[in-house]
């Protein structure tokens, strides 16, 4: 989706695009996968391409990145990105000689540019105390979905109780995705929600529906993370632990509802947070506020925010 995503812009300039079996024809805009056009390099000459914009630019580092940029070394390279750190803590000064503007989410959100924030919390029962720290900087995804396993009714819950308009649901593995999505269905007595993994086929058939108003949820896990151009969602549900040196993942998350959209007045956002020894990253993190956890007696009384 995110390679054809950005054309939809371009309605009236003929693009080419490189993902698995499309190819360009040295259109003067091509839209490229990176994975794809690190493999068909040599179909190009290294002076062919004048310009690079790379989204989500702090993959940028990374190495199947750098070898395009490197063939291309002659090109000027333009990144965007809403997160400009990445969890492994390695800069984009390896890429990129300058920062040319810098705002943060409070800032666009005061200026119009971005939804403003509804902020919910929701205590579920989880204990995240056996939870590892990975190498990424980030909660150790197995030790997560082991944690969160049977959370689906309570996440459905704070979805029924809490959620306004359509939402976006990240979930904390698979097996979570499928019984979350269950759950909102049973007790909707319909299919109103509709569950998006990696294996889902005919990816482009569900958004469609979504942004047509037929399905009211997606549940996801891992797939909506970044980039994905859905501006009318209006509520976003984070149902996965993020820690809190991992903001930049938790920030694509949430940003996906604060894409502004006619008729749109606000993105709530609905945390799910349990017992942490670690800090975990909450709607709060973005705008640089602490917000109490709510203690055990609490689990029936979600304290409620509004930013």
């Amino acid at each position: 989706e995110l390679v054809h995503q950005p054309l939809t812009y371009l309605p009236d300039i003929r693009c080419g695009v490189e993902l698995a079996e499309q190819q360009a024809h040295h259109e003067a805009i091509i839209s490229a996968s990176v994975q794809s056009l690190v493999g068909r390099l040599k179909k190009y000459n290294p002076r062919e391409i004048d310009t690079i914009i790379v989204d989500e630019a702090h993959h940028a580092a990374a190495p199947t990145y750098r070898r395009v940029l490197e063939y291309f070394n002659g090109a000027t390279v333009f990144g965007f990105t809403a997160t400009a750190h990445r969890g492994d803590g390695i800069g984009l000064g390896c890429v990129f000689d300058d920062l040319l503007i810098e705002r943060d989410t409070l800032w666009g959100i005061r200026r119009g540019f971005l939804a403003p924030m509804e902020c919910v919390q929701v205590n579920l029962k989880y204990d995240m105390g056996s939870v590892q720290i990975s190498e990424y900087g980030d909660f150790n995804q197995s030790d997560v979905a082991r944690v969160m396993s049977g959370t689906a009714a309570g996440v459905a819950e704070a979805y029924e109780k809490h959620a306004r308009g359509p939402t976006i649901i990240f979930a904390a593995s698979l097996s979570e995705v499928k019984d979350i999505t269950h759950f909102i269905n049973q007790k909707a007595g319909k299919t109103i929600a509709a569950a998006v993994t990696a294996s889902t086929p005919h990816r482009d058939s569900i958004l469609s529906a979504y942004r047509r108003g037929f399905y009211k949820v997606l549940v996801n896990f891992g797939i909506f993370t970044e980039g994905t151009d859905l501006p009318a969602t209006e509520s976003v549900l984070i149902a996965r632990p993020i820690s809190a040196t991992n903001v930049g993942l938790y920030a694509q998350m949430v940003g996906r509802g604060l894409r502004l959209s006619p008729g749109k007045k606000s993105c709530k956002v609905i945390d799910c947070v349990g017992i942490s020894n670690s800090p975990i990253c909450t709607a709060a993190t973005l705008i640089g506020k602490d917000l109490p956890e709510p203690k055990p007696e609490q689990a029936k009384q979600e304290k409620q925010n509004t930013a």
